[in-house]
């Protein structure tokens, strides 16, 4: 008996030819993911925009182009607005890489209000747009001026100063050194003047200012530079005593606190006389003068020395009679 199939021959035919066929899959709705990276800051007279735009759909497929990128905002009171942000050729270019988006919108628009913002992509012109991003809430305030910033040198350091500023507003202080792509922060003070001590003496600086309040940011001030040579010696050394000892007479002091201290000079006088240096510069804050005589009385007086050569003023003397 031969065998006979239940198929018709063309769906069995067909059936053979094709293999396995799985469950129909509907278009892409081409919808992409919420955008989740969105910031907004207030700088200067604009609010500064800035995310990520989605690089797959909800349906996980890849994004080439964008058609449309809608920014909302919302205020407090009053209508809330939407912004078309322009596209770069890149974001319209099917072949480029998805790049991040940064954009800026007139803050003046928006200044006493409290904002919320958010951001939506799409990738065709048929309103096909993805889910809000997330909420940015910002309290816009009038845009704020640049400082007006002078530097000055002095011996404790670069002092820095800059124009007043109305109640509630403080300064972040920026410095860029040798080396340095980008300036980088020191301070932030409610104060109107800062001192950098740990700038380096003959070496070239570029300082800004930046004004902030309530998390709105001015535009840095106009870069002041500067390269300074040392000049300025270090403070008079403290707490001189002279004591007669079998080996001649012990002066100490205490230590000038300066870091760029290299060493003391030690002066003697006899009674009524004047003052010469004493043997050569000492880096510890002792010296023992063997070269004095008994039965006679001596003055010390010490002074400090820098890296630099700069040489502080003499000390307070201090007496001593040898027996």
């Amino acid at each position: 008996m031969r065998w006979r199939s239940a198929l018709p021959v063309p769906l069995l035919a067909a059936a053979l030819s094709c293999g396995y066929v799985g469950p129909v899959v509907p278009p892409s709705a081409r919808i992409p993911i919420a955008i989740a990276d969105l910031t907004v800051a207030e700088r200067g007279d604009q609010l500064l925009i800035q995310f990520t735009a989605p690089s797959r759909t909800t349906d996980n497929l890849d994004i080439k182009r964008f058609e449309s990128i809608e920014l909302n905002i919302t205020p407090d009171s009053g209508p809330a607005r939407n912004y078309q942000l322009p596209l770069s050729p890149e974001q319209t270019d099917p072949t480029a890489p998805i790049t991040p988006i940064h954009d800026s919108i007139p803050a003046a628009d928006w200044a006493g209000k409290h904002i919320e913002v958010r951001v939506r992509s799409a990738m065709r012109s048929d309103d096909r747009y993805s889910a809000w991003s997330n909420v940015v809430k910002l309290d816009v305030v009038e845009p704020l001026a640049p400082p007006k910033l002078s530097v000055q040198p002095t011996a404790a350091g670069y002092e820095l100063k800059w124009t007043p500023a109305p109640a509630g507003v403080s300064h972040r202080i920026l410095r860029r050194g040798p080396g340095m792509n980008a300036p980088a922060e020191l301070t932030t003070t409610e104060g109107e003047s800062f001192i950098d001590r740990t700038a380096q003496w003959s070496t070239p600086y570029s300082y800004t200012a930046v004004a902030m309040k309530d998390g709105a940011e001015s535009l840095p001030s106009a870069p002041v530079t500067v390269n300074a040579p040392d000049t300025f010696p270090p403070s008079t050394p403290e707490e001189v005593t002279a004591v007669a000892s079998p080996r001649g007479v012990e002066v100490s002091w205490q230590r000038s606190p300066e870091p760029d201290v290299k060493g003391y000079y030690v002066y003697r006088a006899q009674a009524g006389g004047t003052f010469a240096r004493q043997g050569d510069l000492t880096t510890l804050p002792v010296f023992t003068d063997t070269t004095a005589e008994h039965d006679k009385s001596y003055r010390y007086e010490v002074s400090a020395v820098d890296t630099s050569g700069n040489e502080s003023p003499r000390s307070a003397s201090a007496d001593v009679d040898v027996p």
